[in-house]
């Protein structure tokens, strides 16, 4: 007999904890989601719709990080692997398709109908399971006051986004119910949850590679585009090399050293960091559609300048660059000198994209970056 109420947390101090393999698969689901916001994005900046591309694609990706962060950090402490969990895992999967499947229309025509319900079904699947923790703990469980906090809260705004719309409401009511749905956590107190240190720096990290793959599949489009024109030949070389070099020197920025330790720090750090990774994560899939942006540029001979195609590039690596110094760096580097070294790398790369070829120029200074930051240790 299947036990509803079986919910109790596991042990923050559980040795070889690692994501299982329905959090694989669950992570699988948003690579389609994110694949379509930086797809998206893509052609935005190709037509050069720079404002509207972008305001879109931080809307969207907000609703993706933050439904996976949401659900990873539940399974980090409530995982128990049940029939129920497993569906009600399996709904939020649902979900996320539907919201790949409305991201076209959110960007062309202002349609966000099928997104907003695939962001609602996420998230009313997350109240299920949150209300499992509450009538699985006893009434003097502090956890209990948390969940139904955490019921109260995120169902509260899921009226506020049907409500949207239904409404038609302006961009001012989009922000306004995100800054309610990060501040839930806040106001639920999650950080009394059991949640696994190791665990989530893993789950976290699987993901920036996953959003790393997704901008290496954009590089295959230079590679697929080669051919025997030699001027062509020798700009999409150049521009795959300095792509591969980028998208290397990210991944060993943030690697640089396990993550778990600064999880184990004050509540107010842990807070940071988890948030502080929507910058990085979006950035990162901008890194990507900006490379499939260069690739058509140089391919079909569209109409954006040098300094486009450099800025389109640089300002999301430099917010990559800023939210690993935020989430990482700034409790790594010993002094004030350290922190000014890495700073300076940010303004130089976006100092670069004002000269041709800027993407070889910004490859050197992540490379110097990577260097330096090994020389540090």
């Amino acid at each position: 007999m299947v036990q509803l109420f079986n919910m109790l947390g596991r042990s923050p101090q559980q040795s070889h904890r690692a994501a299982t393999n329905l959090e694989l698969f669950f992570d699988l689901v948003f690579v389609v989601a994110i694949a379509q916001a930086a797809a998206q994005l893509h052609h935005g900046f190709v037509e050069q719709h720079f404002a509207h591309a972008t305001q879109n694609y931080l809307l969207v990706f907000f609703s993706i990080w933050w439904a996976w962060m949401c659900f990873s950090w539940f399974a980090s402490a409530f995982d128990n692997d049940d029939t129920v969990y497993r569906l009600l895992t399996f709904s939020q999967m649902v979900g996320v398709l539907l919201l790949a499947a409305g991201i076209p229309d959110a960007f062309n025509q202002h349609d966000w109908t099928l997104g907003i319900l695939g962001f609602v079904v996420m998230r009313i699947s997350l109240v299920l399971l949150w209300l499992r923790v509450y009538f699985s703990a006893q009434p003097q469980n502090p956890l209990r006051s948390m969940a139904i906090k955490q019921v109260i809260g995120i169902t509260l705004c899921q009226i506020g986004w049907v409500l949207l719309l239904l409404l038609h409401g302006s961009i001012g009511w989009f922000v306004l119910l995100i800054l309610c749905e990060v501040l839930v956590p806040v106001w639920a107190k999650q950080k009394m949850t059991p949640w696994h240190a190791g665990h989530i720096a893993e789950r976290y990290g699987l993901l920036t590679l996953i959003v790393l793959g997704e901008s290496v599949l954009s590089l295959s489009l230079a590679v697929a585009a080669l051919d025997d024109r030699p001027v062509l030949f020798s700009h999409l070389s150049l521009m795959i090399g300095s792509g591969l070099v980028i998208l290397f020197s990210m991944w060993w920025l943030y690697f640089f050293k396990p993550a778990h330790e600064l999880l184990e720090r004050s509540d107010r750090q842990v807070f940071a960091w988890g948030y502080g990774h929507y910058l990085i994560f979006a950035a990162a899939a901008a890194v990507g559609a900006a490379l499939a942006a260069e690739v058509d540029v140089l391919t079909r001979n569209t109409g954006m300048g040098n300094v486009q195609q450099g800025l389109i590039l640089g300002v999301p690596l430099t917010l990559f660059l800023f939210g690993h110094w935020y989430c990482h760096e700034r409790c790594r580097l010993q002094h004030g000198a350290q922190y000014a070294v890495y700073l300076a790398s940010l303004g130089l790369i976006l100092a670069v994209c004002w000269l041709p070829s800027s993407s070889v120029w910004i490859a050197a200074i992540l490379v110097g970056l990577v260097i330096w930051r090994e020389r540090v240790g």
